[in-house]
């Protein structure tokens, strides 16, 4: 019994596996589309902006530091 519930749940297991990935293959076109769409969504160099959250234990200081690329900041 405990063998033909075993193989049961394991046949189901790989159906499932299966349809899932005949739906979700995503096409040459699609990838491509999405490619585009992710090269222009890139921030340009001058315009990012790295945020720090720097807390000092011993007194309770919380600060925050803008920093752009190239900048150094000391606290």
């Amino acid at each position: 019994m405990r063998l033909a519930a075993t193989s049961l749940l394991v046949l189901l297991a790989l159906a499932s596996c299966k349809g899932r990935q005949e739906q979700g293959a995503p096409s040459a076109e699609s990838r491509k589309a999405a490619s585009k769409a992710a090269a222009q969504a890139i921030t340009p160099m001058p315009e990012r902006v790295a945020v720090l959250g720097v807390l000092n234990k011993r007194n309770g200081i919380v600060k925050t530091v803008a920093l752009h690329p190239g900048q150094s900041a000391r606290w």
